[in-house]
Formats: C-alpha cells, structure tokens, sequence
C-alpha cells in the first residue's frame, strides 16, 4: 500500500517563538527549544516529521487534524499553505517565523492569560480560586511581567525569511517589536512580507519609525473579536471609536490601503455578536483574514458551557448566516456542567472587578443561557 505523506510547509519551514514549535498549534511541551535550529535536530520534532511523512497524523498536529475533518469549508493552517510546498528548498531553511517580541498589552480580553497579557496580571490575583487552575499550573504569586518567549535568534539565520507574524501581548504597545523589526529589515534589506496582529487601541508612530514603510510587503491583521459596546467587554479596556480611528488612519496610508483583514477569536462569549461583528468590518471596508480559531481554553469560555438544547436554539439563529461555520465546531463540544458553572462564576468576577455586566452587554447570549430559556 502507497504511503501518502500528510505534507505542512510549516513543519519544514516554519517556527513560532509562542510554542518553541513549528508553529502555535503544535505543542512540544518541555523542555523548550530556544531556536529553529535547535528544533530541527530535537528527537520531538523529528518524531512528529517521521509520523507525517508516513500518513500518519502525530498528536502534537491535532489542531489542524480535527478542522480538516469538519464539514464546515474551513481551512487548516496546513491547507491554507500547501501551495507554498518546494521540494527544492532544503527542509532545514527557516522561511516563515511567528514572533512574538513581548506579552506587554494594554488591555484584558476576557479569553487572555496573565502571560499573554501583562495587564492581566493585577486582576488574575484577584480572581476566584475556582478559576484559576484554568489559567496556568504555577502558583499565583510567582505571575510576574510577561516579557518575550526564549529565543535565541543569533542561531537562526533571518536572511531567507519570507514571511514574519508579529503577535503578542500588543507589539506596538512593546519595544522589542521594533528592535526586532530593525533586525528583520537589515537581514532581508525588507524583502520579507511582515504581517503584525493589533489589537486596534493604538497604532504605529511612523514618525518616529519612518523606516518602516521601507519593507516591500506589510500586513496589518486587527485581532477584533466583536464591536461596539460588546467588543468593549470582550476586549476589556477597549474604546471602540478608537479602534475605529486607528483602521481608517492605516486605510488613509497608501501602504496599507488594500494590505488589512481582521482576525476573530471565537467563543462563546461572541458566538451573537459574529454577524454584526462580520457586517460591520465589511461596511468599514475590512476584509477577514483566512485563519479561524475557536477557543478551547480556558474551558469556561469554550462551547462546552452550553447545553444541547441551547446548542440546538442556536444553530437554528446560525444557520444560513456568515456565521454558520461555527455550528460544527459548537456541535463536537461536549457540554460540561463545571465549565458553565465556572462561566457564570467568571461573569460574577467580571462584573464585579471591572463593573462590566455581561447581560448589559452581551444580552443575547445571557437571554439563551437563563434559566427560564433551558425548558
């Protein structure tokens, strides 16, 4: 029988600093490798390359296994970049890196950590006991200020680079986005496609950096989960008319203009808030970007709060909408009596840290999960 490898591009080519892995949704666990280097010669990474390149799905890949598998006509980050394979490339050539300069932010999603976020930190102290086995396993006390994932990237040579994914914490809101950025123009003279993920607060002083319009390709991906008042609940610390601002500014750059998409983080917070939330992005001339992701942790903010009945409700609203494609996913979660109950603990929490009621501000989803609709 014909072996068929299962191909990614990333495996070959690809690392990302947020996981010390080919790219975000791989886990290798630890110890952590500090470079793409260092990965290519590590026994994980090659037992993952061994078991793809006979057909076989490895477990560390299950993230992309289990989108290609929904009838739902989304894409994997795998497929989505299958037409980039080249057997001429050597497979040890670092051609697409997602960096991560720092986990510095300025605001709190709801669906975030204290070490993505630093902002998260004084309010992770304050949260309830119950919770916090959801966001990490290390003692409250030792979360300090996130700075930038280990990577040792005086091993890697930067030179060949394609593509470089900036994400965070915020990396305008970091220094060390624009020292690495500096860093990435000398080795590739800014022949390099840029891609950096904002969440839209704030935006680039080109003034102070001019050099930066000095790369041929750049991409600004806005990570919104919704808009209006919800997105301010959602995206803690959020001022929508701001973020608003910030697009049209980069729209009015010529650089920019045609080089913008958004990124949606669903879950259940947002799962009635997508429609508008993709109606109004497309009025203000924004197009999606091709990656979906639904959160599965922390588990109280995934789909595995709500019950088969509500599940039912919803789908019926979601069906024949732009936002059908998250009844598949919705549908393989199994619901969980603990993670709702720690949901509506972690609302109670919100509510009373940041005086944020989510039946003020996400009233659709509070209607269907009240007790009176659960008959």
């Amino acid at each position: 029988m014909e072996v068929k490898p299962i191909k990614c591009f990333l495996l070959d080519h690809g690392y990302s600093t947020l996981t010390s892995a080919p790219c975000c949704d791989t886990q290798l666990g630890s110890p952590r490798v500090t470079s793409f280097s260092e990965l290519h010669s590590d026994r994980r990474y090659l037992e993952i390359k061994q078991s793809m390149d006979q057909g076989v799905w490895h477990k560390a890949c299950e993230y992309c296994r289990v989108v290609e598998q929904r009838d739902d006509n989304i894409k994997s980050k795998r497929q989505l970049l299958l037409s980039k394979l080249n057997n001429t490339i050597e497979k040890d050539t670092l051609l697409e890196l997602q960096l991560a300069p720092g986990y510095f932010c300025n605001i709190q999603c709801r669906t975030c950590t204290p070490y993505l976020s630093s902002s998260w930190i004084k309010e992770y102290r304050t949260m309830p006991d119950k919770l916090l086995p959801e966001r990490n396993l290390f003692p409250i006390e030792h979360v300090q200020v996130s700075t930038a994932p280990v990577y040792d990237y005086a091993k890697d040579d930067w030179s060949n680079l394609k593509q470089v994914d900036f994400v965070g914490g915020e990396p305008i809101y970091n220094n060390e986005f624009y020292v690495q950025l500096k860093k990435l123009f000398n080795n590739t003279g800014g022949n390099c496609c840029v891609n950096f993920t904002t969440n839209g607060t704030i935006a680039i002083d080109f003034k102070k950096y001019p050099w930066i319009s000095e790369f041929n390709d750049m991409h600004i991906v806005f990570s919104i989960d919704s808009v209006g008042p919800s997105a301010e609940f959602i995206r803690t610390g959020t001022n929508w008319n701001k973020v608003e601002q910030n697009i049209k500014f980069y729209q009015s750059l010529p650089k920019f203009e045609k080089n913008l998409s958004y990124h949606l983080t669903n879950s259940v917070l947002n799962i009635f808030e997508t429609v508008n939330t993709i109606n109004h992005l497309k009025f203000l001339g924004v197009p999606p970007s091709l990656l979906t992701i639904h959160v599965t942790e922390p588990h109280y903010l995934s789909y595995t709060v709500l019950t088969d009945n509500e599940k039912t409700k919803i789908a019926q609203l979601l069906q024949g909408t732009s936002a059908k494609y998250i009844i598949s996913a919705m549908n393989d979660s199994v619901y969980t009596p603990k993670d709702r109950s720690k949901f509506l603990l972690f609302m109670e929490h919100t509510k009373n840290y940041h005086g944020l009621d989510w039946k003020d501000y996400l009233p659709a989803l509070y209607n269907i999960m009240s007790k009176q609709n659960n008959d």
